[in-house]
């Protein structure tokens, strides 16, 4: 193999291994949260809110655990909003999660407007074969096979027959599912700003909570397959920059914009796949 495949493919691995933690976080929660019966597209905001939570613990001090704890307390709270916001009347869980992805990225850029330059103490990395891969990374993992193991293998499914067994409200498993999706933005904005980019900035996270709840869905809920999703994204994702950063420039404008175009044909697939089935 020569020096420059092999250049590529460790700038594809290490692409990888960095995209794929937020997005594997947020997708696997969001799972629980269109399982639940609700799309929140206020994920988008909420990513960027918690960032700047973290970046805002980190700078005053604080360690990159209480920074971790703050961005998930305003994932969660953001989440919750949400949930309250759907239950009410004529309030639609669509129309809730556009107000709240405005006012989670306004919100965040107003807040996070004097972080820009402020110096934060990153996650604990662990060492993969001499390489520090982020700690969020296998957290995400084992966080979303635990899910899917629960969903499937105990009474604590977010369905019909645990509301029964329960005597639980469909709004309490709602909230149930939104506290769990509210952490996993979160976590995925902590992994954004005290991993990989590290820091705050403007446009930090943009694009990730949309594709974590087209990475969901495509996954059809089910939280392991939505972590494999964001794997194979990232993955897609990492080709583009692996060029830039070898040199190359022969259609790499192609392969930054090949993820999104995945995304949209393996959606438009399953709709097809729907409406012969049905």
């Amino acid at each position: 193999m020569s020096e420059e495949i092999q250049l590529v493919v460790f700038a594809v691995i290490g692409g990888t291994m960095r995209l794929a933690a937020p997005l594997l976080l947020a997708a696997a929660g969001d799972c629980l949260v269109q399982r639940s019966g609700r799309i929140n597209l206020g994920l988008e905001g909420i990513i960027p809110c918690a960032a700047v939570a973290a970046v805002a613990m980190s700078a005053s001090g604080h360690g990159a655990l209480a920074a971790l704890a703050a961005a998930l307390a305003v994932g969660v709270l953001l989440s919750v909003l949400h949930w309250g916001c759907c239950l009410l009347p004529r309030v639609d869980d669509l129309a809730a999660g556009v107000a709240l992805l405005i006012f989670g990225i306004g919100l965040a850029r107003f807040a996070g407007s004097g972080l820009v330059t402020a110096s934060v103490q990153p996650l604990p990395a662990l060492p993969v074969a001499g390489v520090p891969v982020g700690i969020m990374l296998p957290v995400g993992i084992g966080a979303a096979l635990f899910l899917s193991w629960a969903l499937f293998n105990t009474r604590l499914g977010l369905d019909e027959d645990a509301a029964a067994h329960f005597a639980t409200s469909a709004s309490r498993l709602r909230l149930l599912a939104a506290v769990i999706g509210g952490a996993g933005g979160g976590a995925a904005g902590a992994c954004l700003a005290l991993w990989y980019p590290l820091g705050w900035s403007e446009n930090l996270g943009a694009g990730v909570g949309i594709t974590a709840v087209a990475l969901a869905f495509i996954a059809r809920n089910v939280p392991w397959k939505a972590a494999l999703a964001a794997l194979l994204f990232a993955l897609a994702a990492a080709f583009g920059p692996a060029l830039q950063a070898t040199g190359g420039t022969g259609g790499y404008h192609l392969f930054n914009i090949l993820p999104q175009i995945m995304v949209l044909l393996i959606m438009v697939l399953l709709g097809i796949r729907q409406r012969l089935s049905s």
